[in-house]
């Protein structure tokens, strides 16, 4: 069956974590696949997986403290969601 997501997490050591999300998804019965790609190594590679899979929206996500990787991901074309949310009020 052709996977309706793609989970992918920068390297093999993430898996532990990511196999929750796994077995969400087969709880569901939601077809998924799995890729070890790094947006911080190859962030054109990862683009690229996503539009050759046929995607129109990526997220990426990355912890608030790696400002080094948030600049890369904005250069590259990505917004920062948290400055698009609107103001709470």
């Amino acid at each position: 069956m052709t996977p309706l997501v793609s989970i992918i997490m920068g390297s093999t050591s993430d898996l532990p974590i990511l196999e929750k999300a796994a077995s969400f998804l087969d709880s569901m019965e939601i077809p998924f696949e799995m890729n070890a790609l790094s947006a911080h190594r190859t962030p054109r590679e990862v683009e690229e997986f996503a539009r050759n899979a046929g995607y129109r929206q990526l997220y990426l996500e990355t912890h608030t403290n790696l400002e080094a990787a948030i600049r890369l991901y904005e250069k590259l074309g990505f917004k920062n969601l948290q400055e698009m949310q609107p103001a709470e009020g």
